[in-house]
């Protein structure tokens, strides 16, 4: 699968400042390409920086440009900076701490435990890691493509627990399907509570089998300057393991987009 990338030149950033209609066009853009497969992309910014401001503007354009509201309110957009916290690194069994880590992370839905997952994710690399961290994506119809009817409708019930309620790890909505998944967040909820057996887990345990496929995982690199855009219901993201020791610094921002699809 290829990883649509889109590059901002200088002096078009120079007019994101002065003129508000490149800045919608922008956006207008990202989400047109969030809206088809793969459902994600790479932003280039000429040079890396610290700043988290244009990443987050754009974001609120993102949700604003896809609404169907005449005069839409300010989305709430959620900003992380994700960074290796010694306190988490010992946390050995915190699914929800594992991105503050050094650890690899499984392909899984972000926050995905809430009642309505924030739909678009973003990425902001400010410093990338040299010799590791790589990102992985899978777009939800080259998941589906490899599961069976059975599987599928086993996936499709409510009772997956995810710390906070049960939920289905396959939906459909107008006839497309959308994904919710994080295996360890919902071995962990089994641990608490009761477990999942028969046509759930070998449903999962099938869905897991075929995200070990290269032809439906995606793996490169998002190096610094770069932001990693992600539709989170319509991909599952995941990345490598890098060094203990590393400075790898990264933004994450989550912004909920009802009229997306």
């Amino acid at each position: 699968m290829k990883i649509p990338r889109v590059t901002m030149a200088p002096e078009l950033l120079e007019r994101v400042a002065t003129h508000p209609g490149v800045f919608r066009k922008i956006a207008s853009r990202l989400v047109a390409t969030l809206r088809r497969h793969p459902h994600c992309l790479v932003l280039v910014s000429p040079e890396p920086t610290e700043d988290w401001g244009f990443v987050h503007r754009l974001m609120q354009s993102i949700a604003i440009n896809s609404s169907d509201d005449e005069e839409p309110q300010l989305p709430k957009v959620s900003f992380t900076r994700v960074r290796i916290d010694p306190e988490k690194l010992a946390q050995k069994k915190d699914v929800t701490h594992y991105s503050r880590t050094n650890r690899s992370l499984e392909l899984h839905t972000d926050v995905s435990y809430k009642q309505q997952p924030e739909d678009v994710v973003a990425f902001q690399m400010v410093r990338a890691d040299p010799q590791g961290g790589e990102s992985l994506v899978a777009a939800v119809e080259d998941v589906v493509h490899y599961l069976d009817r059975d599987t599928i409708e086993a996936l499709r019930q409510p009772v997956f627990p995810f710390g906070r309620g049960n939920h289905r790890v396959l939906s459909f909505r107008k006839g497309f399907p959308h994904i919710r998944y994080y295996r360890a967040q919902i071995d962990s909820a089994c641990e608490n509570g009761p477990a999942l057996e028969g046509q759930s887990k070998a449903a999962m345990d099938r869905l897991d089998e075929v995200l070990q496929r290269d032809d439906v995982v995606t793996r490169f690199r998002v190096e610094s300057g770069e932001t990693l855009f992600l539709h989170n219901t319509k991909t599952l993201h995941g990345r490598l393991g890098f060094s203990e020791q590393s400075d790898r610094l990264m933004y994450r921002f989550r912004v909920g987009v009802p009229d997306l699809d």
